[in-house]
């Protein structure tokens, strides 16, 4: 699996489980907002997540995963959520809504 910033191409050419969640490209607002994608070996999209702070919770990253249904239960949102953290300017908490397809 490779894990690399998501860009705008990548949106144009998402697939159906992708393409109803706001995902927008890596760094789309500032150093806060991240968003990468998880390709298999032969570079299709198998996930995605991003990371922002917003005017309400500005101490606090909110977090969006998506996994496409062939490809769940297999730790890519689990990688995901790392290469995030690993990522993230300043040290603060993730929360997310729960939200499952």
């Amino acid at each position: 699996m490779i894990l690399r910033s998501l860009t705008t191409d990548d949106m144009s050419l998402a697939p159906d489980w992708l393409r109803g969640r706001r995902m927008l490209p890596d760094r789309w607002r500032d150093e806060h907002t991240r968003t990468l994608i998880a390709q298999d070996g032969a570079g299709e999209p198998i996930g995605a997540g991003t990371m922002w702070t917003s005017p309400v919770h500005p101490d606090r990253y909110s977090v969006d995963l998506v996994v496409a249904p062939d490809h769940r239960r297999a730790g890519i949102a689990t990688a995901l959520l790392k290469a995030l953290a690993d990522l993230e300017p300043a040290a603060k908490s993730f929360i997310w809504g729960g939200r499952r397809d």
